[in-house]
């Protein structure tokens, strides 16, 4: 589940950027600090969604290819907000400097623990 719009009959589930990641936190692992009214209207949430195509993830990666290529000196969340979060890379907050100042090698590290950590 991510961040869609909702439509207005729906109750929104998070509201803030703690929501978010505590949100995240508890789909991705099913832990976290989720209260047990959050928890309900979440799985409830995920059992009418359906699946998003699979076939949307090369294409996107197609595209982050060709605009890496171009640009090959930025870090990948440097080239995030300067082309795809166009409007998130005006923002301050401390999401938007992290993920711009992030080195690749931590973010490849990241990405392999997280694959390992799945994998077991």
């Amino acid at each position: 589940m991510t961040a869609k719009k909702q439509s207005k009959d729906k109750k929104i589930i998070y509201q803030t950027f703690e929501d978010v990641s505590e949100i995240n936190r508890y789909i991705t692992t099913g832990e976290g600090k989720i209260s047990p009214k959050r928890k309900e209207a979440i799985d409830k949430m995920n059992a009418e969604l359906k699946p998003r195509p699979l076939e949307r993830i090369p294409k996107i990666l197609d595209a982050l290819k060709t605009i890496w290529e171009k640009y090959p000196d930025q870090r990948l969340g440097q080239l995030l907000l300067n082309f795809v979060f166009l409007e998130g890379s005006k923002g301050k907050d401390q999401t938007s400097i992290n993920l711009y100042a992030q080195e690749d090698d931590i973010t490849l590290k990241n990405l392999r623990v997280k694959n390992s950590e799945k994998a077991t």
